[in-house]
């Protein structure tokens, strides 16, 4: 990524530079003087330019994108060489002399109060606003980072005093390679006299706070809606002689002023109305992702990063790759920019930042669950200017999170466990059996329909004026996702679809609502197909979907809670979010909801089945830990009040986390066996681990499948459930504070509870904790790891003095190896004075 240095040289701007904020055309239609008729000048009109200041330093941002140079408007098709249309340059002159640098309102120096500005616009936490060093000790240039809807204040030397009565003066402020005022993208405005403030929310404008001598400090207001992204600043001044020939004076800024969304502000869309909230929402720049099953909950720390150096250009950078390099008023609406980054966050349509993959097969690349934060994957895109290599899910997600909260878009990962893949927009998730020719239940690969263990997403706060305007219901909480699932509008991205109308079951209210509300809130309908095609219901389970929806408590702190949440050892940090996404289930509001869902989705299921005599109950099990033998069970339980004859079976396979069956571990058919009214009776099934390790896959879940044939009913009872093998965590070992470049050491270790080999061990390392003594970018190989027995290393540690605002330091750690991948543990500490 591009680091400057300082360099306070001035020198003399190239004379090939535009001049009067005039944008270039190409074979276009103009009026007679060759310019579009809002830019025509008179014969009192400015008719030379003197430029002056110092050199910019920094390409601009269309430079940085390293993409072939497009115009807005595209060239004629005519092969005719001879341009009859050119636009005539401006004329730019020469440089303005020491003479006139005196005589005319100059700029001699901008102060753009970055301490009181950053502070002011809680943009303080960006690495690029502090004193800090590059990589060879040196130290990088300082920029402002403001937030849209408020003002900021600019203090101006001039060469003279300013006089408002004779002095001419005008602020511009421009962006995009090809700035217009109808685009949003160029901004032209004079000091506002007076206590007259009219130009809120909707225009630019600015105001004197303060006149001392050569000295005028004004404060600048950026309207609630604008572009967001790099903006150059222009001062420009109007000299008229004796002969009423105009010259105009600009002063280019040579940084530019990143102007971010702003949800501190009520005038702004995203403003998020618990303002303390936001400490969690946009200023944490770390956190945590739920993945597992819904009775096994686990988490893994995240390193967001949103504030590191160099990951706001990143965020820019990919924004603008998402709007085709085109900047324009979209990338001033928080609807249009979010669903913009959950395409673009996803390589599938546009060479985007991250590949999904779900097969294996991943030593091309990075396994996903090796990731332990957004930083390297974008380092490595803006390095390599290609996709990386692998992303699941919740690594879709939590580069999501970094990118919106460095945009200052509210936004939070979000786990869904149980979570349905609707592939046909039914809303409802289907599964088609027939029977074998032993008379058990085989499952037909049809249809699309699958349930996840668990799926991360994404929501992004704002309000929604394009939805119908008759309810503000639909402000709020949106989801968006980046996974790459089904085609919306042509492209693989979702969004936004507001919280609200998913719990109301009001599909038709954002986008790809339907696809959001199957995943929370679905009926699943088990169908038996016959021998005649025929379909017939087997089971229709209303509250297998959408379970325990989690995120990170919002302590704005960094994350304390467990690695695991197995049994009843409690939730600390984890926010459930299921009541936002629907009704308490089984409750009229929760089935009224189905049922418009139902309605709007223009489908015709409605089936209805008879309650069987026989109930299945599948006992729960949370803590195996991987390497064991177990055992699994199920109850049966006749709920009738005759006797009944029935034939149970019961098969366990290894599965994905996103619902696919990989490989059949163990498979029994019991006896027949009566079972009296009221009796319950339970049948076990042993799993030795010599049986499952050879095919369970990286997640380590299995699927459980229990049926039982009822002969008297002439039918037959499914129920299915999912677990996961509890993995060791890593055991981190280090002090809770240090002194800034206090080397200090950390101790990692866990036991390998296998009785096999771990081979192609490594250890990934990311936060603002690692240092420069860690070598390879933060990935250290490791010698194989014998069964039965502990691996362990000893990190050395120092953190960098600069910056030195950074006191809270975060380690995440991810052990990744072939045979028991994603071992995860995360370490933070204080630095003391």
């Amino acid at each position: 990524m591009y680091s400057r240095y300082r360099n306070n040289s001035r020198r003399a701007i190239p004379t090939d530079r535009r001049g009067d904020y005039i944008p270039r055309y190409t074979n276009r239609r103009r009026n007679n003087n060759g310019l579009p008729s809002y830019m025509r000048h008179t014969e009192s009109s400015i008719r030379r330019t003197r430029s002056y200041g110092p050199q910019r330093l920094k390409p601009r941002p269309w430079e940085r994108d390293n993409r072939p140079s497009t115009a807005d408007h595209p060239a004629n098709d005519s092969t005719d060489t001879t341009n009859t249309n050119e636009v005539p340059k401006p004329t730019i002159g020469r440089e303005a002399t020491p003479e006139e640098l005196t005589t005319v309102l100059t700029v001699k120096n901008i102060n753009l109060n970055i301490d009181d500005n950053v502070k002011l616009h809680h943009t303080d936490k960006y690495e690029n606003t502090m004193e800090r060093e590059g990589e060879d000790g040196k130290t990088l240039d300082r920029e402002l980072v403001i937030r849209r809807a408020a003002e900021f204040q600019v203090t101006i030397e001039f060469y003279r005093p300013y006089n408002k009565k004779q002095d001419d003066l005008t602020f511009i402020f421009k962006t995009g390679e090809h700035p217009l005022p109808k685009a949003g993208t160029l901004a032209s405005f004079k000091l506002q006299e007076g206590a007259d403030r009219s130009y809120k929310p909707d225009s630019w404008g600015a105001r004197i706070v303060k006149l001392d001598g050569n000295f005028m400090t004004m404060a600048v207001y950026v309207p609630a809606k604008c572009v967001i992204g790099e903006w150059e600043f222009v001062v420009k001044t109007i000299f008229e002689d004796k002969d009423g020939k105009k010259t105009s004076f600009r002063y280019e800024y040579p940084e530019d002023i990143i102007i971010l969304l702003n949800p501190w502000s009520s005038d702004d869309a995203v403003c998020y109305p618990t303002e303390k909230l936001l400490d969690e929402y946009v200023l944490n720049d770390g956190g945590a992702l739920f993945y597992g099953n819904y009775r096994q909950i686990g988490s893994r720390g995240w390193n967001f990063g949103q504030f590191a150096d160099g990951i706001l250009d990143a965020s820019l950078h990919i924004l603008r790759k998402a709007f085709g390099f085109k900047i324009d008023g979209n990338m001033g609406d928080p609807v249009q920019i979010s669903r913009a980054l959950s395409r673009i966050v996803n390589n599938n349509d546009d060479n985007g930042v991250l590949v999904g993959k779900w097969s294996g097969g991943y030593d091309d690349g990075t396994r996903p669950t090796a990731w332990t934060g957004s930083i390297k994957i974008i380092q490595q895109y803006m390095e390599t200017k290609e996709p990386v290599q692998y992303g699941q899910c919740w690594v879709f997600s939590g580069v999501v999170t970094t990118i919106c909260r460095a945009l200052g878009l509210p936004c939070r990962s979000v786990t869904n466990f149980a979570s349905a893949h609707d592939s046909d927009l039914s809303c409802t998730i289907d599964k088609v059996y027939i029977l074998d020719d032993d008379d058990d239940l085989i499952k037909l690969d049809i249809g699309g329909d699958s349930v996840w263990n668990f799926h991360v997403w994404n929501e992004v706060y704002m309000q929604r004026p394009d939805l119908p305007t008759s309810s503000t219901d639909y402000n709020g909480w949106q989801v968006i996702d980046a996974t790459p699932q089904e085609r919306s509008d042509g492209f693989f991205c979702l969004g936004p679809a507001p919280v609200a109308a998913v719990k109301k079951g009001a599909i038709n209210i954002g986008k790809d609502t339907p696809f959001v509300f199957a995943e929370v809130n679905a009926d699943s309908i088990d169908w038996l197909l016959d021998d005649v095609d025929e379909y017939y219901v087997l089971n229709v389970v209303k509250d297998k979907i959408g379970k325990k929806i989690s995120t990170k408590e919002p302590t704005g702190k960094r994350f304390r809670g467990n690695l695991s949440y197995f049994g009843r050892r409690g939730d600390i940090d984890r926010e459930d979010l299921t009541l936002s996404y629907k009704y308490e289930e089984g409750t009229s509001e929760e089935r009224d909801a189905v049922a418009l869902a139902a309605k709007l989705s223009n489908t015709d299921k409605n089936p209805y089945i008879t309650d069987s005599m026989i109930e299945l109950k599948l006992e729960d099990q949370d803590e195996v830990i991987v390497g064991k033998d177990f055992s699994y069970s199920v109850m049966v339980k006749n709920v009738g009040d005759k006797s009944l004859t029935i034939k149970v079976g019961m098969k366990i396979e290894s599965m994905t986390y996103y619902g696919d069956a990989v490989d059949m571990i163990i498979h029994k058919k019991f006896d027949k066996m009566k079972i009296q009214a009221g009796q319950e009776t339970k049948i076990k099934l042993d799993v030795p681990a010599d049986l499952y390790l050879p095919k369970v896959v990286e997640h380590f879940a299995m699927k459980v499948t229990a049926t039982c044939l009822v002969t008297e009913e002439h039918r037959r009872v499914i129920l299915e459930d999912d677990f996961r093998l509890r993995r060791p965590d890593l055991t981190i070992e280090a002090p809770e504070t240090c002194k800034p470049g206090e080397t200090i050491k950390i101790k990692v270790y866990f036991d390998n509870p296998m009785n096999k080999t771990l081979t192609k061990c490594k250890l990934m390392i990311e936060g603002s904790l690692r240092s420069t003594e860690i070598p390879n970018g933060g990935t250290i190989d490791f010698p194989d790891v014998p069964g039965n027995s502990r691996w362990e290393t000893i990190l050395t540690v120092k953190p960098k003095i600069k910056p030195t605002k950074l006191k809270e330091r975060d380690l995440f750690l991810s052990f990744d190896c072939v045979e028991l991948p994603d071992i995860v543990g995360f370490h933070g500490l204080d630095l003391s004075d």
